[in-house]
């Protein structure tokens, strides 16, 4: 990456921090007589999400990687899965413990999506998404089977799934590999 690309990066992504400071004191204002330290925005989203929800259950919001309950309880969603459904951070889930240990998730409710293409890029071990609003990481898994199914390399085309609105988002789910 050259120089100015990296300048422009770091700008959007201090803009980014800002802009995620004022959202979370915006959710710190609306959550009344509770305690906020250390609650995350996917455990705020989830905290409103009503369910039925019973012992061997648990609903909450999708953080990218995996499903973050209200009560700030993590659970890993299986990679293929969130490549293959299309999860978009903050998507609301439920997961169904069954008697014999397996994970059954749902989906509950998609948050509004927007398409951005970008490149693919890979920054260390993780592979990402520049656009024209910054990077997004995205799941191994999506990349290995554009890899595997579109010959996809880095610099390669990619549109891809955020959020529409509202929270910064830090991931992406891929959407198509564009004709190169």
């Amino acid at each position: 990456m050259k120089a100015e690309q990296l300048f422009q990066e770091i700008k959007k992504s201090i803009k980014r921090a800002k802009d995620n400071i004022t959202a979370a004191e915006s959710y710190l204002s609306e959550i009344e007589g509770q305690s906020t330290d250390g609650i995350s925005s996917e455990q705020v989203i989830a905290k409103d999400i009503v369910s039925d929800v019973d012992e061997n259950s648990y609903v909450g919001v999708f953080d990218g990687e995996g499903m973050t309950t209200g009560e700030g309880q993590r659970f890993p969603v299986p990679a293929n899965y969130a490549s293959k459904s299309k999860l978009v951070q903050f998507d609301k889930l439920k997961l169904s413990i069954k008697p014999d240990g397996a994970y059954v998730y749902k989906i509950l409710e998609e948050v509004p999506r927007r398409i951005v293409v970008g490149d693919l890029i890979l920054d260390g071990n993780q592979y990402k998404i520049l656009t024209d609003d910054g990077a997004y990481k995205i799941l191994y898994a999506s990349v290995t089977f554009m890899r595997a199914n579109f010959d996809t390399e880095v610099g390669d085309k990619i549109s891809v799934l955020i959020p529409a609105e509202g929270d910064d988002p830090e991931w992406c789910a891929y959407d198509n590999v564009l004709p190169k």
